[in-house]
């Protein structure tokens, strides 16, 4: 997995390996829609991001 920031828009792409996601803007300031972040949950086995969107 590739993970970015800067833009601060969330991305989500896993349409190929290895996936390239942006867990988007923490503060108040250029958030594209609010405050948000990914969680990965991971084992042996499998991967799973959940996207975390926080009100303004």
């Amino acid at each position: 997995m590739i993970v970015y920031g800067h833009t601060h828009k969330m991305v989500q792409d896993k349409s190929a390996l290895p996936w390239v996601v942006n867990p988007g803007a923490a503060g108040l300031t250029r958030n594209h829609g609010g405050a948000s972040c990914l969680v990965l949950s991971a084992n042996d086995q499998t991967w799973d991001i959940r996207e975390i969107r926080f009100a303004d």
